[in-house]
């Protein structure tokens, strides 16, 4: 697992509850959908699919976990645009 998708997974696993309990309808799929995405190599699919949602429901995650996200999007070369989102 490279250090991008272990941050993906990280900040999953902090609101994985919330998105399964606490919300209804398609984004209660998150976690299962960006495991999926994780598995296939789609790293930047599935980071961008969770901050979506995560921002769509007004979850965030821990700030260290956010920030350790943002981290690993700028060096995999991704946008962190989407993280930005769910800073303090």
């Amino acid at each position: 697992m490279t250090t991008f998708a272990g941050a993906v997974e990280s900040v999953l696993q902090a609101t994985e509850h919330a998105l399964t309990e606490l919300v209804e309808g398609p984004i209660a799929s998150t976690p299962e959908s960006v495991r999926a995405l994780l598995a296939a190599g789609e790293e930047v699919v599935a980071y961008e699919i969770l901050c979506d949602n995560l921002f769509e429901v007004d979850l965030r995650p821990p700030a260290n976990l956010a920030q350790k996200l943002r981290l690993a999007v700028i060096e995999a070369g991704a946008d962190p645009a989407r993280v930005d989102l769910l800073l303090p």
